[in-house]
């Protein structure tokens, strides 16, 4: 029955790390949020979180010709929440330079990329903690207090996955003339402004068929 709701509670289940990795494999995605505290199994704990948007921009990125295995590909991400941060931590595993990471307390610059023990130490930090400028800065190459300087970013991927409407008549005109692809981690983030985007000759994948 949770299955067919779309919705699967495993809180009532103890599970060991083995079984753990099996489910990741076997449900994947499939997976519902919500709060341990109120009966779900929190997707995080499985790390499922993210895998939809990484997939999208590895899909969309090998249409563009570029392997991020054989040459250099940037992503900028927007968001170090659940979403932003678990993608910023599976795209640097698979060989992308995550150079950029923004939260609503500024943003934080690694020219050579953030590495995945980087990531992975900040992904510990509880959520509601997590801060770029505090606890990235000691990894980065720069960081700001303007989250707006995110937009401006030399990268080849943007990948926004907080806010809805980030992506507007304002911002648009400030990305990079290298960004080629956008990839929708969050909900309506570019939503009425795909025509800017094309103009500027951007591929952007929205949340629906990333998700």
């Amino acid at each position: 029955d949770g299955l067919k709701a779309g919705r699967v509670n495993l809180s009532d289940f103890s599970f060991d790390q083995l079984l753990i990795d099996d489910i990741k494999k076997i449900i994947g995605a499939g997976v519902t949020g919500g709060l341990e505290k109120d009966g779900s199994f929190p997707h995080p704990k499985l790390a499922v979180t993210g895998h939809g948007t990484a997939d999208s921009v590895d899909v969309a990125v090998s249409k563009l010709g570029m392997d991020p295995k054989l040459q250099e590909v940037k992503v900028a991400v927007q968001g170090a929440g659940d979403v932003g941060l678990s993608t910023a931590l599976k795209l640097a595993r698979r060989g992308y330079k995550v150079t950029a990471i923004s939260d609503i307390n500024g943003v934080a610059f690694k020219e050579a990329g953030f590495t995945v023990a980087e990531l992975q130490r900040f992904s510990m930090i509880p959520i509601e903690k997590r801060n770029v400028i505090v606890h990235l800065r000691d990894y980065a190459t720069r960081v700001s207090s303007n989250n707006n300087e995110l937009w401006s970013a030399e990268v080849d991927v943007l990948v926004p996955a907080a806010t809805a409407y980030s992506l507007n008549e304002t911002t648009i005109p400030q990305l990079n003339p290298r960004l080629k692809l956008v990839v929708e981690g969050a909900n309506n983030s570019f939503l009425g402004a795909e025509t800017l985007l094309a103009a500027k000759g951007i591929i952007a994948v929205s949340g629906i068929g990333v998700n």
